[in-house]
């Protein structure tokens, strides 16, 4: 199953959640500091900047399926499959390479 979906509205689910429409210097250190605070669940900020497409040098594809998961339910869905498979069932167009590129 292609992710790419599923990761866009995981980022803008979570840009969402701290209220803004696009990525922000700041933008991963707000997230990573209020999922820990709601939750508990530490995610560091070079790995929300993966998640972005912004990490130095690693793709998102490195960052593990668990950490998906854990800002999946901070984003509120259910799970990060619970998330891949409404993507995959949203019958909207495919998203381009530069649709999932935000810049920092």
């Amino acid at each position: 199953m292609d992710n790419n979906k599923a990761i866009m509205w995981l980022r803008q689910a979570l840009l969402k959640k701290i209220n803004v429409s696009e990525l922000q210097a700041d933008s991963c250190k707000l997230i990573s500091i209020n999922l820990f605070t709601e939750s508990g669940a530490y995610v560091s900020i070079s790995t929300l900047r993966r998640v972005f497409g912004a990490g130095a040098g690693q793709p998102v594809l490195s960052v593990p399926p668990a950490i998906f998961d854990i800002l999946s339910r901070y984003a509120g869905f259910e799970s990060w499959a619970a998330l891949r498979a409404l993507a995959a069932e949203d019958s909207g167009t495919a998203l381009s390479a530069q649709d999932l590129a935000y810049p920092l």
